[in-house]
């Protein structure tokens, strides 16, 4: 009777974890529209748009997984004598798309900036468990 409590117990509380094992295995995957721009720079709006979509991509981890903020300062008399900010995020896209008409190219004091947004699934990475190992 005890070896089938035991069992039942057991049952619950793996019923309880997400699919896939334990939290941090990388199973986790969210779906989210990310915006990214660049600047044009000589006419080349082939490599603007490159600059867009990694920017885009990048601002798509950090939406779905989120962003780790270490910052440190130090002062002297009241002053500010270092300052550092450091952010990690840890994902990484599994599959993307252009979303259609979202490509803009606008002129902003002078110059031009395109802008582009991508419909993404992003997965967690394994590595969470680092993310106090900042350097």
């Amino acid at each position: 009777m005890r070896h089938v409590l035991v069992c039942l117990i057991a049952a619950v509380v793996l019923a309880g974890l997400p699919c896939g094992g334990f939290a941090g295995q990388g199973d986790t995957e969210m779906s989210v529209t990310a915006e990214g721009s660049a600047a044009v720079t000589s006419g080349d709006i082939a490599k603007a748009e490159d600059e867009a979509l990694a920017d885009a991509k990048r601002n798509a981890v950090e939406k779905a997984v989120g962003v780790f903020v270490k910052a440190e300062t130090l002062g002297k008399n009241y002053q500010v004598v270092e300052e550092s900010i450091l952010t990690k995020s840890e994902g990484y896209i599994a599959s993307w798309s252009k979303v259609e008409g979202s490509r803009s190219v606008k002129n902003v004091e002078g110059n031009q900036l395109l802008t582009i947004s991508i419909s993404a699934k992003v997965k967690l990475m394994n590595l969470i468990s680092d993310l106090s190992d900042i350097e």
